[in-house]
Parts: structure tokens; sequence; C-alpha cells
């Protein structure tokens, strides 16, 4: 799994450079779906697998990673853009912007005791 994530990550970095036609990109990203594949065979057939697969059968378990992942984007997206919409699109100064910023880690500080 390691080598296959290593593939991935090689390639999308490359492509930002090369684009995703060049054969290098091309090659691993294609590497890194054989080693995935690899990976996931591997796992379904010993005994003790490093990551249980079975755990994905379950609706609940699963929706539960969706949803954590989609609102993990949506934070991650929201404290990298927020900054630049404020000041790019709407004019704030960067102290105006950046002290609009604190309310939400504020709240949080705030409420996370109750």
């Amino acid at each position: 799994m390691g080598t296959g994530l290593l593939a991935l990550l090689l390639g999308l970095s490359i492509s930002q450079k090369n684009g995703f036609a060049d054969p290098l990109v091309l090659g691993l990203l294609v590497a890194f779906i054989a080693r995935v594949t690899v990976f996931v065979f591997i796992e379904t057939h010993v005994a003790q697998p490093m990551v249980d697969l079975q755990l994905f059968r379950n609706a609940l378990f699963s929706v539960n990673l969706i949803t954590g992942y989609m609102v993990f984007i949506a934070s991650a997206g929201t404290v990298l853009l927020m900054p630049f919409f404020l000041q790019n699109v709407l004019r704030f100064g960067p102290e105006t912007a950046g002290l609009m910023l604190t309310t939400v880690p504020v709240a949080m500080g705030a409420t996370a005791p109750i």
C-alpha cells in the first residue's frame, strides 16, 4: 500500500509540471491502481489482514466515513479559501478579515467546555 500511495503522490506531483498526458505520470498512476488492487487482493485472502475490509460492508461505518470526509473537505476549503474571499472579493483589509475569521475559533473555545 505504501508503494502504491507513493506512486500516486509522485504522479500527481509530476503532473503539475508535465501534465497528465506525460508517460511517466500515466505509468505512475497505472502503478498506483495495480498496487492498490494487489493490496486489496492480499488483504482479502490472508488470515490476519492489516485492514479488515469487512468493516466497509457495515453501512453505518461507511456512511460515517463518507460524512467525516465531506466535513473535512468543507472545513479545509473554508479555512483555506475564506481569507482570499474576504480580502480579494469583499475588499476587506487583512486586519478586518483576520478578526472576522477569529469568530469561529473563539466560539468553539467558548462552547467546547459546555
